[in-house]
């Protein structure tokens, strides 16, 4: 998994509805807020800045935005903890294989 930083125009996206729409996106594994509007996400190793930023620009047409792939190694400032780890281990929160495994279990 690969983590990006997601630094968005609070005035134009609403916290609320872009942590909703990267919920239901399976390509997203995992997200952190360590700021109003910045929202460290955890995608899928053959995940890019460029298909993250087409799904954000379908989804929120004309909105500022910019997204970046977090080189690990060249990476610095002063957040959580929490945050650095996830930078340093990306790791899913679970949310997409728990749906997953629940849709499977509504097949059988």
């Amino acid at each position: 998994m690969r983590p990006f930083i997601l630094n968005f125009n609070s005035a134009q996206i609403a916290m609320t509805d872009l942590l909703q729409f990267l919920d239901s996106t399976p390509k997203v594994r995992n997200w952190q807020t360590p700021y109003s509007s910045v929202v460290l996400i955890v995608g899928d190793e053959g995940e890019t800045a460029l298909t993250l930023a087409e799904s954000l620009r379908t989804r929120f047409p004309g909105a500022q935005f910019v997204i970046s792939l977090v080189d690990r190694l060249t990476c610095d400032g002063w957040v959580t903890k929490g945050f650095w780890e996830l930078v340093q281990n990306p790791k899913s929160s679970g949310r997409v294989e728990a749906y997953r495994a629940g849709l499977r279990g509504m097949s059988q």
